[in-house]
């Protein structure tokens, strides 16, 4: 599963500009304010940043369980205009799954504000993924993760008759092979993945459309309705478990 985290800074109001980007006639607080959703990037912040004498840093964490992140951010930035210089939000990260909605708002600042020009040593897609629809970088990435397929060599030499990554590709490089891989795993007590959500991104990351047509509509691309089907089969066939991504299964 791909995983993305971008890194955003927060405007101080909703028409105006970081506290980090230029020097402002308002008074711009000594409280770094940082939501996150655990303390994953606490650590990066820590080792490899200096925070500047005078200035105190506050982590703001929510599970992001059922939505509590987005809902405590969200909350966070409509009272943005109006919070006190050391309550506003300054810096907060977001997934590829919704930062959509974050970069394309007044609530997220243009990084080369700050300073920032190093985007060619990024992926592409990470810089993509925090671009407004105006073009403008609202984000960095401290981190991705690459997706790729991992099997178990012994399994695959049993199922398949080989444990080459080329060989085993090339039996599995196509859906219809997939699939039928699945069912020889099943035949001889294997599941094919611990999870239904395993092949949701090689789906949902070739969709060509919104999830909202021009009407306001709700829409399901081609992948999506394609994930789908592939997700009934696999449940009521049993070459899956149902575990959650993040499981120990």
């Amino acid at each position: 599963m791909k995983k993305l985290i971008v890194i955003l800074l927060a405007t101080l109001m909703l028409l105006g500009v970081c506290a980090c980007a230029k020097p402002q006639t308002v008074e711009q607080g000594k409280v770094f304010n940082i939501y996150a959703w655990n303390e994953e990037f606490k650590g990066f912040f820590e080792k490899y940043y200096k925070v500047p004498e005078g200035v105190s840093v506050n982590w703001i964490i929510n599970p992001s369980d059922n939505g509590v992140y987005q809902q405590k951010l969200d909350e966070a930035l409509l009272n943005q205009k109006n919070a006190a210089a050391d309550d506003k939000i300054d810096m907060f990260l977001a997934e590829a799954d919704y930062i959509g909605k974050y970069v394309d708002s007044d609530y997220t600042m243009d990084i080369s504000k700050i300073g920032f020009k190093n985007a060619d040593t990024q992926y592409q897609y990470t810089i993509n993924a925090a671009t407004d629809s105006k073009g403008v970088c609202k984000g960095v990435s401290f981190q991705c993760c690459p997706a790729g397929v991992i099997y178990r060599k012994s399994i695959a030499k049993d199922v398949l008759g080989t444990d080459v990554p080329a060989e085993v590709q090339a039996k599995i490089d196509t859906w219809e092979k997939f699939d039928a891989v699945a069912a020889e795993a099943k035949a001889k007590g294997y599941y094919m993945t611990a999870s239904f959500a395993e092949t949701f991104r090689a789906f949902s990351n070739n969709c060509t459309s919104p999830w909202v047509n021009d009407k306001d509509e709700l829409q399901f691309d081609d992948q999506i309705n394609a994930w789908i089907d592939q997700t009934d089969k696999y449940i009521v066939n049993g070459y899956t478990l149902t575990a959650g991504v993040w499981d120990q299964e």
